[in-house]
């Protein structure tokens, strides 16, 4: 199963699932990335810095250890 961490950007597509059961997981469903919903990366740091992310009508910034939690469908899956 593709992750988040795994994508291209400009690549759109739904989250999955969030992997964990930690303060972690918790904290990124509070932040909206729950199962179905649309997301699309925006943009990426240079050096495996944080991801920029479009979830439903607001942009997130994750860490590259957050973005690895988030298995993702694509529009190709």
């Amino acid at each position: 199963m593709a992750t988040l961490l795994e994508w291209s950007v400009g690549e759109a597509g739904t989250v999955r699932e969030i992997a964990g059961q930690d303060a972690l997981a918790a904290r990124l469903t509070d932040l909206g990335l729950t199962p179905g919903a649309p997301l699309r990366l925006m943009r990426r740091a240079p050096l495996g810095g944080v991801l920029l992310v479009q979830v439903r009508d607001f942009r997130l910034a994750l860490r590259p250890d957050e973005a690895a939690r988030v298995a993702v469908a694509s529009g190709r899956d």
